[in-house]
């Protein structure tokens, strides 16, 4: 089943499966999945592993006996193993465990966050920001020039400008004068733009 399972992500799982043997829960839930992840990721979200642990609460389980997930774990296992493929991944990473944990209810309970939040923190972990851009290095190589708008590279095509951001863009629409005429209207001045942005 853990195959495709990071070495980290496997780790995720041996943690969740020690934290439900410590609180003796008798079974691995989707709490413990969440302390797992907690423990092979650093999380900017506030989410605290002993208030997660305090939510859960300790039971009287047999710590010896063998712990089988619980429903909802397994199906958090289930999501968790088919985000990589709709994400354009090869395997489960400690993120996608996260991502899955975000859409489950009783996860996203336990963490004490709004689900949408554990969410952007799984894709930060998913999602890795571009490279910064070489212009020297493009200039050796040639070919065309990578264009980025935002963190997401675009087909636009060589616009003669290493990036695209939104004050490139703002400067593009300044200087056609259609567009400018409806930065106008905004309230936004075609020759203060340019100024600001340091364009002729």
């Amino acid at each position: 089943m853990f195959e495709r399972y990071t070495e980290d992500a496997r780790q995720a799982i041996i943690h969740a499966q020690e934290e439900a043997r410590a609180l003796r829960s008798g079974e691995i839930g989707t709490g413990h999945l969440l302390l797992g992840v907690l423990r092979v990721i650093p999380v900017l979200a506030p989410v605290s592993a002993d208030d997660v642990r305090a939510r859960i609460g300790g039971g009287d389980a047999d710590p010896d006996r063998p712990l089988p997930f619980t429903d909802g774990a397994k199906r958090v296992l289930e999501l968790a193993s088919q985000e990589p493929h709709r994400l354009g991944h090869t395997q489960v990473a400690p993120g996608h465990l996260l991502l899955a944990l975000a859409a489950d209810p009783e996860a996203a309970g336990l963490s004490g966050l709004d689900p949408a939040r554990l969410r952007d923190e799984a894709l930060r972990h998913l999602i890795h920001p571009p490279e910064r851009f070489d212009l020297e290095r493009a200039l050796r190589e040639g070919g065309a020039v990578a264009v980025w708008l935002g963190d997401r590279e675009l087909p636009i095509g060589d616009l003669g400008h290493p990036r695209v951001d939104a004050r490139l863009l703002l400067a593009m629409l300044a200087k056609d004068g259609p567009s400018a005429a409806l930065l106008r209207q905004r309230g936004l001045d075609e020759a203060a733009v340019r100024a600001a942005l340091g364009g002729p």
